[in-house]
């Protein structure tokens, strides 16, 4: 049995884990966005966890936002403000659960996964050095910062994966983060890195394919499916 907390630093963590009745030596960390687990995102990242279980794949969530003072599930106009400020702790958070994760029994430290939506593939991107494959549900390339230049969520150079996997989902309607400015300067930049990345644009679905449209309601289908069948074949 998993604890149900991992150590980052002086701070004990909690994480979700849902383990495969039959491992085959993979595990993803799911990160999720602003808004934390709350309605409607913490169903649908559950959900994608229990999916990957049932494909043999160990699934993490770690709760982040603990790192340091904490920070609010269910309100991300007060996490978005936090973003220049708490970002390195956060990316400290969920690298550190790569690593703990990497250590559990069954688990082969090669075949590491990130699944990341919307603030999570911002953290995810810029920890990406050790992951074997990425999914980006609706990720922000660059976020801005009161007083501060751009803070790039990409940094190339920072952490280079040559040999990293991505499949980027992400709606043409999707107004908060757009796709043309993120989506595709997330896929230049990681193709220029020599990635393999593929792109999905979902027509008329909107941020994290969140609502009830009949748009957005065939973007998540569509989406989770190519996105398990692909980390259950590139991990």
């Amino acid at each position: 049995m998993i604890s149900p907390t991992y150590t980052s630093g002086t701070d004990s963590i909690n994480w979700e884990s849902y383990e495969p009745t039959t491992y085959n030596g993979a595990v993803v960390i799911l990160a999720y966005g602003s808004d934390g687990m709350a309605p409607p995102w913490a169903s649908m990242i559950r959900d994608h966890a229990q999916a990957l279980a049932a494909k043999g794949i160990l699934a993490i969530i770690p709760d982040y936002f603990q790192k340091g003072v904490g920070a609010p599930h269910g309100d991300s106009v007060s996490v978005f403000g936090m973003i220049g400020a708490r970002h390195a702790e956060w990316e400290t958070a969920l690298d550190d659960a790569v690593t703990e994760a990497a250590k559990l029994p069954n688990i082969d430290p090669s075949r590491i996964g990130l699944w990341g939506y919307s603030l999570g593939v911002f953290l995810c991107l810029r920890i990406r050095k050790r992951a074997a494959a990425l999914v980006d549900f609706c990720g922000p390339y660059q976020f801005p910062t009161i007083g501060k230049p751009l803070l790039s969520g990409f940094a190339p150079s920072l952490n280079p994966n040559r040999g990293l996997k991505v499949q980027i989902h992400h709606g043409s309607a999707d107004g908060l983060v757009p796709f043309d400015v993120h989506a595709t300067a997330i896929e230049a930049d990681l193709k220029a890195e020599l990635a393999t990345v593929t792109t999905f644009k979902y027509t008329d679905a909107g941020h994290g394919f969140a609502s009830n449209s009949a748009a957005d309601r065939t973007a998540i289908a569509d989406s989770t499916q190519e996105a398990i069948d692909f980390l259950t074949t590139k991990l």
